[in-house]
C-alpha cells in the first residue's frame, strides 16, 4: 500500500507550479509523458487517497494517544489544525452557497435554442466555457459571459447533445488545441457552431472564413451549420 501511495504522490505532483495565477516553475515534459498524463482529467486529484488515508491514520494516531493518557497537546494541534483548515475553506464555500442562492438571469431565448438544437447531437461554441478564463482583455473573462457561455450548454445538456467543454487542469494545451480547431477546422454536418463576440463586437475566436455564408447573427454572435444537418 505504501508503495501505491507513493505512486499516487508522484503522479498528482504538477510540472508547472502557480503563485496567484501566474507560472513560476515550469518542467517541461515529452509527448509520451503528458500522454501518460492526460490519461486522466485531473492527475491532481491522485493526492485525495493519500490524504484521505493520512487523516483516518492521524485520526487514530491521536484516538490510541488520548486513550494511553498522553499528553492533551496531541488533541490540541489537531484542534488547531483543523480550525486552519475551516479558515482556509470557509469563505469559498460561503461564496459558492450564496451564488447559488441567487436566481441567475436567463441571458438566451431558451425555447428558441433548444428547438434549434434539436435538429444536431453536438454543438461547440467557442470560446468555450474553460477558456473565457483566458480571453483578456474584458469582457470575456467577466462572469457575465461565463454566464452565457454556460447557458449554452445547461440547453445542450437537456437535449442530450456533446459539447466542446475541456480539461480546466489541462486548459493551456486545450485551448492552443481549440482556437485552431475554431478558425481553421472542417465542420460536422451533425454540429452547431455558436462563435462569441465581445463588446467591440469582435471574435476572440473567428469562425473559418469558407462558412461565413451559412452563419446568422444573434445578440452575442453568430452561429451556423452545415446544410447537410439531420433534421
Amino acid at each position: 500500500m505504501v508503495c501505491g501511495l507513493l505512486f499516487f504522490v508522484v503522479f498528482a505532483i504538477s510540472n508547472t507550479l502557480y503563485w496567484e495565477g501566474e507560472a513560476i516553475v515550469s518542467i517541461p515534459l515529452s509527448d509520451p509523458v503528458l500522454g501518460v498524463f492526460n490519461l486522466f482529467r485531473s492527475s491532481h486529484r491522485f493526492i485525495l487517497p493519500v490524504y484521505y488515508i493520512g487523516f483516518v491514520a492521524l485520526v487514530a494516531f491521536l484516538s490510541v494517544s488520548l486513550a494511553a493518557e498522553r499528553p492533551a497537546w496531541l488533541l490540541v494541534c489537531f484542534v488547531a489544525a483543523m480550525g486552519l483548515q475551516l479558515s482556509y475553506r470557509l469563505p469559498g464555500v460561503q461564496a459558492i452557497a450564496e451564488q447559488a442562492s441567487q436566481p441567475e438571469q436567463a441571458r438566451l431565448d431558451s425555447a428558441f435554442w433548444l428547438a434549434e438544437m434539436q435538429q444536431y447531437k453536438q454543438i461547440a461554441v467557442y470560446p468555450s466555457y474553460s477558456c473565457l478564463y483566458d480571453r483578456v482583455p474584458m469582457p470575456f473573462g467577466d462572469p457575465e459571459y461565463w454566464h452565457l457561455s454556460r447557458e449554452f450548454y445547461v440547453y445542450a445538456a437537456k437535449q442530450g447533445l456533446v459539447s466542446n467543454t475541456i480539461r480546466s487542469a489541462k486548459r493551456n494545451k486545450n485551448c492552443a488545441d481549440e482556437e485552431q480547431r475554431a478558425e481553421s477546422a472542417d465542420w460536422r454536418s451533425d454540429t452547431l457552431y455558436v462563435y462569441l463576440k465581445d463588446e467591440s463586437n469582435e471574435y476572440p475566436l473567428a469562425p473559418p472564413a469558407r462558412y461565413e455564408a451559412m452563419l446568422t447573427p444573434f445578440e452575442f454572435g453568430v452561429y451556423g451549420a452545415l446544410p447537410t444537418a439531420a433534421h
